[in-house]
């Protein structure tokens, strides 16, 4: 069996963590960070998914808790340059 993390490292790619805005996310979000971090995989930033510009209820919750990689509060059909410079 291989899983997305086995290959992430055979191919030696840097994580985007995509976040749902939903309840639950915040833990979901940790628990991945914490198991990337386990595997030493390359998480390079994490893209906060929304729906509308009112829909980011968790965001600012989140980047309390998530200090150490760079948080976009992403709504679908935006467009971010800025994310697309840190890759």
């Amino acid at each position: 069996m291989c899983l997305n993390s086995d290959f992430v490292k055979k191919l030696d790619i840097p994580i985007i963590l995509v976040i749902k805005n939903k309840l639950g996310c915040i833990n979901h979000t940790l628990l991945t960070i914490e198991m990337i971090e386990s595997l030493k995989l390359n998480l390079k930033l994490i893209i906060f998914n929304r729906f509308n510009k009112e829909d980011d209820s968790h965001f600012e919750e989140l980047k309390d808790f998530v200090k150490n990689y760079d948080i976009y509060n992403w709504q679908g059909q935006d467009f971010h340059p800025e994310i697309l410079k840190k890759l």
